[in-house]
């Protein structure tokens, strides 16, 4: 019997080697091209779930008792804690329309604001800048501690006064509220001269702001009854009641992100909005409206929060100094706690209702979430990210194609691609060579 040609096998073999990284090569081809279809197939969804990023959260733990989860101690009828068992260097409720003090404790001490400092600075900015007035981030407003909270803008930035309100209150940007003060008074040493002024004309006697944005300072004090007498005045703006009542927002392309949606800000008090589960649910309240929550080291964890009751009054509530490691409770359990105890005492009094402002134009915010045709110049409206609705409305579905997808995420699977390629490539020519050197 005739032996095979062991040379031939050989030879047959390397040339198989040789072709195979041009077969690899198409295969990894059209597996890249599949995955990008498939991505931008994909994205409305990923963009859609993107803007509710509570649903799945809160739908994990509607089956589960309220005490299981959030471990806030000793509960009242209602199912939140007593006031006597809320632990704060200070808090207050007020009936916004009438000013009147529902309950309170240290409310007329001195405290450091920390972020709730912002409520004062988007007032101002309110006041004296049109929304659609394009700012540039300067270095200056990126001089910021390496842990300050930052909404991602970057140096020569160029973005509209309305997105930088919402970098402001939403996510609690810092640089935001640099830009803010540099674009107001054209500084932010002059800007808290600014602020200072304007407490005194409102009547704030307690309150002194040494900066736009609330990271510590010892002079940049307040009192929890003054910030809440803030809170009630800003909440006259339509604007900015719209804004912080707003859930998500999505920031529009500028000209150092170039596409859609480039960050979503999600509201930092999100988890006190009123949600159809058996935690979230109120008899007493019957929406929450804002407003801003903040937190430093030596201020500890705070937060302004606003509700309109079933009776229609609305009430402040302001939290200060919570610690982040009380094991009874946390700074969303302590305000809906004060907010149902506070709606409580004004159905007692028997308060008016409050009354919406009169004459008011409509929020730009509120423009924004409804019609995506009203959006910052230097976008195209029929890309636009809108913020979604509030509680009160059907949420606004908001589209990314694969053009709005961030640049580094089509870099890195295009890369990974690349990378492949070239690794099956090498294998494919290293056996080749091996095959060939084995001849005899």
């Amino acid at each position: 019997m005739k032996k095979p040609d062991r040379n031939s096998a050989m030879r047959l073999h390397g040339l198989t080697c040789q072709r195979m990284p041009g077969a690899l090569l198409i295969v990894c081809a059209l597996v890249l091209v599949g995955f990008l279809a498939f991505a931008g197939c994909a994205s409305p969804v990923l963009a859609q779930s993107a803007l509710q990023p509570t649903q799945t959260e809160l739908s994990d733990v509607a089956s589960q008792p309220f005490s299981s989860w959030s471990e806030p101690g000793p509960l009242s009828a209602a199912g939140w804690p007593s006031v006597d068992q809320i632990k704060a260097k200070a808090f207050v409720v007020i009936d916004r329309t009438s000013s009147t003090v529902l309950l309170g404790l240290n409310e007329s001490s001195i405290q450091y604001p920390a972020s709730t400092t912002k409520i004062m600075t988007a007032l101002i900015a309110l006041d004296n800048l049109p929304l659609n007035q394009q700012l540039t981030v300067s270095a200056t407003a990126l001089d910021l501690p390496s842990d300050a909270a930052r909404a991602g803008l970057v140096e020569g930035e160029v973005i509209s006064v309305r997105d930088t309100l919402a970098a402001l209150m939403l996510r609690s940007g810092n640089e935001a509220a640099n830009m803010i003060a540099e674009a107001v008074s054209g500084s932010q040493q002059l800007f808290a001269a600014r602020m200072n002024h304007q407490a005194r004309l409102l009547g704030l006697q307690q309150t002194h702001f040494e900066n736009a944005h609330g990271l510590h300072d010892r002079e940049h004090q307040t009192t929890a009854l003054e910030i809440a007498q803030l809170a009630a005045i800003a909440m006259e703006h339509p604007a900015f009641r719209n804004l912080v009542s707003t859930p998500v927002y999505a920031l529009p392309a500028t000209n150092k992100h170039p596409y859609n949606g480039w960050n979503i800000l999600t509201n930092t008090n999100l988890r006190l909005l009123l949600e159809e589960t058996a935690n979230y649910q109120s008899d007493l309240l019957q929406s929450i409206t804002g407003i801003k929550t903040g937190t430093t080291a030596a201020a500890g964890q705070c937060l302004v929060s606003s509700a309109i009751t079933v009776e229609g009054q609305e009430l402040i509530a302001v939290l200060l100094g919570v610690q982040g490691n009380d094991p009874e409770g946390n700074l969303v359990v302590y305000s809906r706690a004060l907010l149902e105890a506070g709606a409580q005492k004004a159905s007692l009094l028997g308060l008016a209702p409050a009354v919406p402002a009169q004459g008011q134009p409509a929020s730009p915010y509120e423009e924004q979430r409804i019609n995506p045709a009203v959006t910052s110049q230097n976008i195209s409206p029929e890309k636009t990210p809108v913020a979604a609705a509030d509680s009160n409305q059907q949420p606004a579905a908001t589209l990314l194609t694969l053009a709005d997808w961030p640049y580094w995420q089509l870099a890195a699977i295009a890369g990974a691609g690349v990378v492949l390629i070239l690794v099956s490539w090498l294998f494919g020519y290293l056996a080749g060579r091996r095959s060939w050197r084995r001849r005899p």
